[in-house]
């Protein structure tokens, strides 16, 4: 019952609603210089964990999964790693929206 920001195999424009949203809210929780009006839309696809893996899979994506940003991003926190698997929880700060009510 857990939504998906992207995954395997991976999302192509065609295939899912609010392809480019979802990029933004990756870059934004990456710490990619990107702010979806600071996390609104992190609160929009309701995402809780981000997980990465060493693995690499090739896609038809218009950006790149910059997976060292993620440990270093202010807006997650590791809580799970097993070999080369890693999960990331958003904290507050990801998910804080200037518009949220």
């Amino acid at each position: 019952g857990v939504g998906v920001l992207f995954g395997i195999p991976a999302f192509v424009p065609s295939s899912v609603n609010n392809y480019n949203d979802r990029w933004r809210a990756w870059e934004f929780l990456t710490d990619q210089g990107k702010t979806p009006d600071e996390g609104c839309l992190v609160r929009t696809f309701d995402i809780a964990y981000v997980l990465t893996a060493r693995a690499h899979y090739p896609g038809r994506f218009q950006g790149a999964y910059l997976h060292s940003n993620v440990a270093s991003s202010p807006y997650l926190e590791l809580v799970h790693q097993d070999k080369g698997l890693s999960v990331y929880r958003v904290n507050d700060k990801g998910r804080t929206c200037a518009t949220a009510s």
